[in-house]
């Protein structure tokens, strides 16, 4: 542990630096990082010659979490203005061209900027009302959180105050979410964001690795499990037949999204079809049948998040930022210019991230940021954390070409490597938990809200979050339905 402290301390290596001494460098630390890993349980070979592996296991118990049902007067919030499409921010910079593009030009968009006790604290410093932009800082915080004590929880100077950015706009009327990072650059400002992915051809797919559907270069996404890497390449020409099934079956001749003026979409996986408007239930809603074994009907699926690739410095791991060279830019030909559609309830568990995706109204209960982790690992832990309960709703995830490009603000990368420590170490656990992962518990689980609640408790248990995000979890689901949020039905379970 004192060594990985001095290698935080240390500068980040010079960017120009031979690559050959770049690799052995990253190889070394990785050695370090392989002799820190978190140690829960032994298992394979002996500790001597291979060390310990996170499995994940139960180690601990929670029955309950104190009083999560406080939701002050959350009912009364007051909006500055209310939208149906909102982009949320984070931020401890003055305004960067990523916000200016937005602002400017994404026409029918609201913008709530959430920032630090560091930054900005001029409450026009990225713009006003009268341009469709909210700046929430440190003293608008402090005030709002008198009246909502969910938001108590979230620490300072951490990336989770961009939950405060989530609640704010399902407070104020979204139905859309584009969330975004303070460096990603809309590609086409001037074309709407919902209609950039309207336009991309669609298919199904099952590839491990997201990123190989669109490069044949080796490239990985920020949190995919590390023994994925080469199990993604080996199962290539797999996945490459399996998504010639083009997504006509699952939307039709219709575009990628048919988006109705709710703001989320709807889509079956075979012609038969019922009434597709959206069901919705409460914290203590029934189970809704949606067809499963012995129904003739497929049940419905709708698109929950959208993850757009990033051109330039895309969301990679700092073990690629390390030993592979960047900027990387991802193919342009048209062909490559599509969306591909995972099914979590066929165990598809990919990473997502709040760089650049786009998130429906159905999906707004999942944008919820764990705060015990590092910002590099709370994005991806809540992706996945969310896959069960998407697998449960019928919703799908999408990934499309580049919407935007990044332009990375300066990071340590051996910061970033301690930081990502999580990722490496847990999520092959983690991941293959989700996989195979089923809604069950003592008691029946009626409802969205149970079903998070179930999951975060069973992450708890397993060491992947502490105590805090779990009541963290309880308070924020019972302060959005104070807010007017309407969970979606769980089809059976």
């Amino acid at each position: 542990q004192t060594e990985l402290r001095c290698i935080q301390e240390r500068k980040p290596p010079n960017v120009v630096m031979h690559f050959r001494s770049v690799h052995w460098q990253a190889l070394w630390f990785a050695l370090l990082f392989l002799l820190n890993l978190k140690v829960t349980l032994a298992g394979g070979p002996s500790e001597g010659t291979s060390g310990h592996v996170f499995v994940g296991a139960v180690t601990r118990h929670l029955d309950v979490c104190g009083n999560v049902t406080d939701v002050g007067s959350a009912a009364q919030w007051k909006c500055a203005m209310r939208c149906e499409r909102w982009g949320v921010v984070t931020t401890i910079f003055p305004a960067t061209e990523a916000l200016h593009r937005f602002i400017e030009q994404q026409r029918g968009w609201c913008l709530v900027v959430v920032g630090d006790e560091k930054g900005p604290q001029d409450v026009h410093a990225y713009g006003d009302e009268a341009a469709g932009v909210v700046f929430l800082n440190a003293e608008r915080q402090r005030a709002l959180a008198t009246q909502v004590p969910w938001m108590t929880r979230l620490p300072w100077n951490h990336f989770g105050r961009k939950n405060v950015g989530y609640l704010y706009a399902v407070a104020c009327g979204a139905r859309l979410v584009w969330d975004f990072d303070d460096d990603n650059l809309l590609k086409r400002p001037d074309v709407d964001i919902e209609q950039q992915v309207r336009e991309l051809p669609t298919r199904l797919v099952s590839a491990l690795n997201p990123y190989r559907e669109f490069s044949d270069e080796v490239i990985w996404p920020r949190g995919m499990p590390l023994p994925h890497v080469k199990q993604a390449a080996a199962a290539d020409s797999e996945s490459k037949l399996a998504s010639s099934e083009v997504v006509s079956s699952v939307l039709g001749s219709a575009p990628a999204l048919r988006t109705r003026a709710a703001g989320f979409s709807h889509h079956r996986l075979s012609s038969h079809t019922k009434n597709s408007s959206a069901r919705h239930g409460d914290v203590t809603g029934e189970t809704v049948d949606g067809g499963g074994a012995g129904s003739d009907e497929t049940p419905a699926v709708a698109v929950a998040v959208v993850q757009s690739l990033a051109d330039g410095d895309p969301d990679v791991d700092a073990i690629y930022r390390l030993t592979r060279p960047l900027p990387f830019d991802w193919p342009r030909g048209a062909e490559q210019q599509k969306a591909i559609v995972y099914q979590p309830a066929k165990g598809a568990v990919v990473p997502y991230n709040a760089q650049a995706t786009l998130h429906h109204y159905d999906a707004l209960w999942a944008t919820l940021l764990p705060i015990s982790v590092h910002g590099r690992v709370s994005d991806i832990w809540r992706g996945f954390f969310a896959a069960p309960v998407f697998a449960a709703t019928g919703h799908v995830l999408m990934f499309t070409s580049p919407l935007v490009e990044q332009r990375r603000n300066e990071h340590e990368l051996m910061g970033d490597f301690v930081s990502e420590q999580p990722l490496y170490a847990e999520s092959p656990a983690l991941v293959e938990l989700l996989r195979h992962y089923r809604l069950a518990g003592p008691r029946k689980i009626r409802s969205v809200p149970e079903a998070m609640v179930h999951v975060w408790r069973e992450m708890y248990e397993r060491q992947y979050i502490e105590i805090e995000d779990l009541c963290s979890a309880e308070h924020w689901l019972h302060t959005l339905q104070a807010v007017g949020y309407r969970f979606p039905s769980l089809l059976t379970v």
